[in-house]
């Protein structure tokens, strides 16, 4: 029996050491690769959020070396300090993937001009209207970029001028007509019911709610909003510049006057937070999402009402009901008023004319609605 084994035993064993040797061979194979010239991709190494490393190498290789995605990466290195939150940077490569890719994406950069752009932009151009409009400025960008790292000769395309400059594109696609949608807001006439409402709802989220309100700022500066940033001298809330909206470094901070109302809702979250971190956390002590303060209106019975939307029920109530002058109403949001010489000449915020204005705000969103009607008694008619 052992006689009739031993030839396919040794079989056996010729043909793992031939495998042996295979992987062997091929690892020095690989070992010995050079980067430049293969075509098979490297291990993927984490190095942060879209680096691209993995792009196949169809899209990696071209007539120049470089194709309408390939130079994301370097760009979007050069340009990181530009995007102001990690969302930001997801959204706009997110836009490039979407759009851009799938039409020029393995396109040299020698070869785009204005008739790929317009490829990309004309089935969004005028049923999301806004969304075309960020794609050509991104494409823009990355020819800028790619101008600059002399990627792209602009002298064959339209007298060195970039094709995806808005002045070229929309003589092809035609005027865009936006459909403005305006944040909900709740009339002020009904505002006291609400916040009465809203003060016996408990939970993080009401008190977050109510803060957004009683201050007029953004829902991001609210949930993002720190104990560093209070001062209980003043009293005053300072939401740094690079928190609020606008492009990094052009924001100046904003100093927010807080009322009697604002100060209780801080001696409330006290015991919550001690005083450290942020003021409404959840229960992990993470931030809070950026649903929880319309999932706060939806409990209390208002979904057809957003948070931004307070922020012009504020306006509303201050150009109606009071004799504050725009400028101060307008700084209140936190909006930038006048011309950039004006702004130059006036360095300071009108902070105590702001801390009348809020607290009148506050003390009007303490009153209980006014519910006005005509009642015509019966047989008047």
């Amino acid at each position: 029996m052992r006689q009739h084994l031993a030839p396919a035993r040794q079989g056996y064993a010729r043909m793992l050491r031939g495998y042996r040797k295979l992987q062997i061979s091929r690892r020095n194979r690989w070992s010995r690769r050079d980067p430049a010239t293969t075509t098979c991709p490297p291990a993927k190494v984490d190095e942060g959020p879209r680096q691209w490393s993995g792009l196949p190498a169809a899209r990696r290789l071209s007539e120049n070396g470089q194709t309408a995605a390939e130079p994301i990466s370097g760009y979007g290195g050069g340009d990181a300090a530009g995007w102001r939150n990690r969302k930001h940077r997801q959204q706009w490569f997110n836009t490039l993937e979407t759009y851009v890719h799938p039409l020029i994406g393995d396109m040299p950069f020698s070869r785009i001009d204005i008739g790929d752009v317009v490829k990309v932009l004309q089935p969004i151009w005028h049923t999301k209207a806004e969304t075309a409009r960020r794609v050509r400025m991104r494409i823009e960008t990355i020819l800028e970029w790619a101008i600059a790292a002399t990627h792209y000769n602009a002298a064959t395309h339209y007298n060195r001028d970039n094709p995806a400059k808005r002045e070229r594109v929309k003589h092809l696609l035609g005027a865009q007509v936006d459909v403005v949608k305006h944040h909900e807001a709740l009339p002020y006439e009904q505002l006291g019911d609400f916040m009465r409402t809203l003060r016996d709802h408990e939970g993080v989220g009401a008190a977050a709610l109510e803060w957004c309100v009683l201050t007029a700022t953004r829902t991001g500066e609210t949930l993002g909003a720190r104990w560093e940033e209070i001062d209980r001298s003043r009293p005053t809330w300072t939401i740094p510049g690079a928190r609020r909206k606008g492009k990094n470094g052009d924001t100046p901070d904003l100093v927010v006057p807080l009322s009697d109302r604002c100060i209780a809702i801080l001696d409330g979250a006290v015991d919550l937070t001690g005083e450290v971190g942020l003021l409404f956390r959840g229960l992990r002590g993470s931030r809070l999402s950026e649903n929880t303060l319309l999932d706060t209106l939806k409990q209390l019975g208002r979904p057809d009402v957003t948070t931004h939307g307070m922020r012009s029920c504020f306006r509303d109530w201050a150009g109606d009901c009071t004799a504050y002058p725009r400028e101060i109403i307008e700084a209140a949001l936190g909006h930038k008023v006048g011309s950039d010489v004006e702004l130059a000449y006036r360095r300071r915020s009108a902070l105590e004319k702001r801390r009348h204005l809020m607290a009148d705000w506050a003390k009007f969103c303490a009153t209980p609605s006014v519910h006005t009607g005509v009642v015509i008694p019966i047989g008047a008619a």
